[in-house]
This record gives C-alpha cells, sequence and structure tokens, in this order.
C-alpha cells in the first residue's frame, strides 16, 4: 500500500518517477514530453531512488537518535568538570581534593589514601606527561569519561563513571590498548 501511494504521486511529477519514459510522457502534454523525458532520465535517475529511500532512511535515524535531554546534557558536562578536577587534583597531589566528588561508595571504597596509593602504583609506567582530550558517553545508567594518560613508558586511559547524581561512582585506569582490540 505504502509502494502503491508512492507511485501515485511520483506519476505526477516527471522529474520523480520510476515509471517507464512512455508513462511520464503521458504525465506530461505531448509537445513537452520528448525533449525533457531524455535530459531528465539521466538528471533525476538518482533522486528517483532517493525519494522512496530517504524518508524511511530519515525517520529511522530519528529513531535511532534521541532527542538530547537538557538534564541529562547538564549532568554529562558536571561529568567532564568532575573527571577534570580529580585529574588535575591527582597530579598536583591534592588526594583529599581528588576524591571530593566521590559518591558514598567511592568514598568508602576508596578514600584519600587508597586513591593516594592507586595514583603512586601508576609511577612503575614512569612519568606523566600529558593527558589527551577527555571522551564523554553515556552507558548502563552511567555517564562515562575516558581520558588518555600519556606516560613516560606507555599509555593509558582514566576512565572515571559518574552516577545520576553526578558524584563520582567509578576509576578506572587501563591500558589504551584494552580499548582498541
Amino acid at each position: 500500500a505504502k509502494d502503491a501511494g508512492a507511485r501515485a504521486v511520483e506519476s505526477t511529477e516527471p522529474a520523480a518517477t520510476d515509471a517507464p519514459a512512455a508513462e511520464a510522457a503521458a504525465a506530461v502534454p505531448p509537445d513537452e514530453a520528448a525533449p525533457p523525458p531524455a535530459a531528465e532520465s539521466k538528471d533525476t535517475a538518482p533522486p528517483a531512488e532517493s525519494p522512496d529511500k530517504s524518508p524511511d532512511k530519515s525517520k529511522e535515524a530519528l529513531a535511532l537518535t534521541p532527542p538530547i535531554d537538557p538534564q541529562e546534557k547538564r549532568l554529562g558536562t558536571a561529568c567532564e568538570a568532575r573527571s577534570t578536577s580529580l585529574l588535575d587534583a591527582a597530579q598536583k597531589g591534592d588526594f583529599a581534593a581528588a576524591t571530593k566528588d566521590f559518591d558514598a561508595r567511592m568514598r568508602s571504597a576508596m578514600p584519600p589514601e587508597k586513591f593516594k596509593e592507586t595514583w603512586a602504583s601508576l609511577a612503575q609506567f614512569g612519568a606523566l606527561q600529558a593527558r589527551g582530550q577527555a571522551h564523554p558517553s553515556k552507558g548502563e545508567g552511567y555517564f562515562i569519561v575516558m581520558t588518555p594518560l600519556i606516560f613516560e613508558h606507555t599509555n593509558l586511559i582514566a576512565q572515571i563513571a559518574c552516577g545520576s547524581d553526578g558524584r563520582i561512582a567509578g576509576f578506572h585506569v587501563k591500558p589504551l590498548s584494552v580499548l582498541q582490540k
């Protein structure tokens, strides 16, 4: 039924028709029919396929891309800021400031002293030389910010997760190669 309706609309417009040249000529007055079909069939053949497919593809794309919720955008921005703050404070050696945005579970699992030990264990890779650009995403109910850490001997990635309240709910450091596989 959808295709039949689409063909009926297309038969009234020769430029967008799938129909053979005879059907297209029937929709146009005879004195205009001779030259345009040959020229239009070359120029309009690809667009003739597009109207059938484009609306479906754009509707499909719209269905797959949910609208950006302002609340989620705000929480994502807050998570990225907290991630940056945590890494800045850790690099300065201020572990109390680094852990200030932890949620209750993270505070009990990784108090400032334990976070200091975890951060110090990264010295095995040499000195931290730089940080790459943060890459925020969302998954499984968390906002996740992944930031490359460029050490003297290897590249790692810090993965910082924030819960729906915006507080830091997870901190992991992984080899960059784990993510590339």
